[in-house]
């Protein structure tokens, strides 16, 4: 970056009630102050685009909805300088979703998990426009949930309720859903969830619904006066919650789902119904403080001046010109913005129908599944998660060994699902990669000891490959005893690599994996044993605990479902050879959810 002071333009959308809007003013608040440049606001509209030319940088507060109408391919034409946008609505990893990857020369992505190898994409923390100083907090006789949100699809209102419903006897749930301007503008969706929320209470539960259109300094405080702030959705589009801002700003305990919106919340705070609205309270404040401070203006502000030194910047202009930006010719009102708010109103009409059951209930049936596991784990498995609801399931598989032969993965992947493969025989990582493409496949170990990065690995023959071990003893045992007889003769030892499972999770995964498959012959308890529990949840551990005695005979290893159990997991469902473990916490909310449903 130059030394010369650089000025800059900040581009945002016209006031409006809406999140998109807010969040632009975050944005600016945050950037606002530095001593390495100045910034100035505007905002446009159709009938008003009109952009000095005196800047080194023009900022944009682009979104499909807010400006649709403008002509992004234009700017970089029209503009001198670098021509910036922040991003939204992003999936994990790919923050294009909703905007051309070539109209502007940088992306500020308000992702931090996000991980892109593009040059012009900068991932940025969630721009927390107050820091540090909590609001004061008066204690309150049973606990204040509190939870708010737009009324638009997958909000999961009627999951705070269900949850407090099933943890306190009494307790008081304020929820405010305002009016919008580009979703529920008439308010008639949020007088429907208002009743929906309503009636699901049971006595004891008091539910405050308001639909105040607050600024953010009012919506602080409102967050800063719950005992816990609660976001549980379900909704299935990209970007993240930003919801969740205020509510951390006003350093009160939270607690969100595990829906993806939240995946940059998962990294210090773990979901619901992995810990209970009652464990969130008591533990989750310090972790709020923590994100804070993550987050905090001058770390976005900091972000943003190294993303200017990547750039070149022109030579101001002399007596420079304002131009129009390029309108694109369908204006707002006309007939194609007319078809599509209809279809996104009927869109979250037909969502609020199936929460509040005007509709009916919604039957889901599935396909009988073939089964490539052992013992058919992958079919109870892929039924189980179907039950709990889980969807665009993420799986590791340690000791992943054959492609699809006895894999319990193979059956998610088929379905189009991705996930991450560990393998430390190199022939079988190559079968993996050809084979599965679209997995992650690693070739090293999984280790059982942070101060050991390397072991040798006893590799068996092709035809008894499964049989490969990083315990000498296992290794040992195949040799000398064998089974039925028979005994396997280790072909070599070669040295291999090691890391840790918790270094595969969190270097691999956006969040935390539903699924875990392990069996590494020997070594899976041990393994077990430095899991991060804490931090990571899996729905579902599928575990090898058929073990072979000294004399041939089999037994169960008791070891390893107490060390579950000691964990919240329970036995699911056992084959010849593996357990399947769930979380329990999980578990318990579905067969709650399933109670509540039968009842009505």
């Amino acid at each position: 970056m130059n030394a010369k002071k650089l000025n800059g333009l900040f581009i945002n959308c016209v006031e409006a009630q809406d999140s998109i809007y807010e969040s632009g003013r975050m944005v600016f608040g945050c950037l606002s102050g530095s001593e390495k440049y100045s910034l100035d606001y505007v905002e446009i509209t159709p009938e008003n685009v009109t952009i000095p030319t005196c800047y080194d940088f023009y900022f944009f507060n682009y979104h499909l909805i807010t400006m649709s109408w403008l002509e992004t391919k234009s700017i970089k034409k029209l503009l001198p300088g670098v021509k910036m946008t922040m991003v939204l609505e992003v999936s994990p990893n790919d923050p294009f979703v909703f905007c051309s990857p070539d109209d502007f020369d940088a992306y500020c992505v308000l992702d931090p998990t996000l991980n892109s190898d593009r040059k012009n994409v900068f991932a940025f923390p969630r721009p927390l426009e107050v820091s540090g100083e909590n609001i004061p907090y008066q204690p309150k006789q049973v606990p204040v949930i509190g939870s708010f949100g737009f009324a638009t699809p997958g909000k999961g209102f009627d999951h705070v309720i269900d949850a407090v419903n099933r943890e306190f006897d009494h307790a008081v749930v304020r929820i405010n859903i305002p009016y919008a301007t580009y979703a529920d503008e008439s308010g008639i969706l949020a007088g429907r969830l208002a009743q929906m929320c309503k009636n699901k209470a049971k006595d004891g539960i008091e539910v405050a619904v308001t639909h105040d259109y607050m600024t953010k300094t009012e919506l602080i405080k409102w967050c800063g006066q719950n005992t816990l702030n609660c976001f549980l959705y379900d909704r299935n589009q990209p970007g993240l919650a930003a919801t969740t801002d205020q509510a951390i700003t006003s350093g009160r305990p939270l607690i969100t789902s595990k829906n993806d919106t939240f995946r940059h919340i998962q990294k210090f705070i773990k979901p619901f119904p992995y810990q209970t609205l009652r464990e969130a309270i008591e533990n989750t404040q310090a972790k709020v403080v923590e994100i804070q401070k993550e987050w905090s203006p001058e770390k976005f502000r900091t972000r943003f001046e190294e993303v200017l030194v990547n750039f070149q910047f022109e030579k101001r202009r002399e007596n420079p010109k304002a131009v129009e930006l390029t309108v694109k010719p369908t204006k707002p009102g006309g007939f194609l913005q007319k078809v599509r708010a209809k279809v996104a109103v009927r869109t979250r009409l037909q969502r609020l129908s199936e929460i509040v059951g005007i509709s009916g209930k919604i039957k889901r049936r599935t396909k009988a599944a073939e089964s490539y596991s052992q013992f058919g784990e992958d079919v109870i498995i892929n039924d189980l998660l179907n039950e709990l609801a889980i969807q665009n399931i993420r799986y590791l598989d340690v000791g992943a060994n054959n492609p699809q032969y006895i894999s319990n993965t193979y059956l998610f992947y088929e379905r189009g699902l991705k996930g991450v493969l560990v393998e430390p025989n190199a022939f079988l990582c190559e079968k993996l990669k050809a084979e599965r493409p679209n997995d992650t496949v690693l070739n090293f170990g999984v280790g059982i000891d942070d101060r050991i990065s390397e072991a040798d690995f006893y590799l068996f023959p092709e035809v008894s490959d499964g049989l490969s071990t990083f315990s000498r003893e296992e290794a040992k045992y195949w040799e000398e005893v064998g089974m039925n007889g028979v005994k396997y003769k280790v072909e070599r030892i070669t040295r291999m690599p090691l890391l840790s499972i918790n270094y595969v999770v969190s270097h691999y995964f956006t969040e935390c994996p539903d699924f875990v498959s392990i069996d590494v012959e020997g070594w899976d308890l041990k393994i077990l044993k430095t899991f991060d529990f804490e931090k990571y949840n899996p729905a579902v551990f599928c575990v090898e605990t058929l073990a072979y005695k000294a004399d041939g005979s089999t037994c169960r290893l008791q070891e390893i479902n107490d060390f579950f159990e000691s964990k919240g997991y329970f036995s699911f469902r056992e084959t010849y050879a593996n357990t399947i473990f769930v979380n329990a916490n999980l578990y318990d909310f579905y067969l709650y959810q399933k109670k509540r449903r039968n009842e009505h």
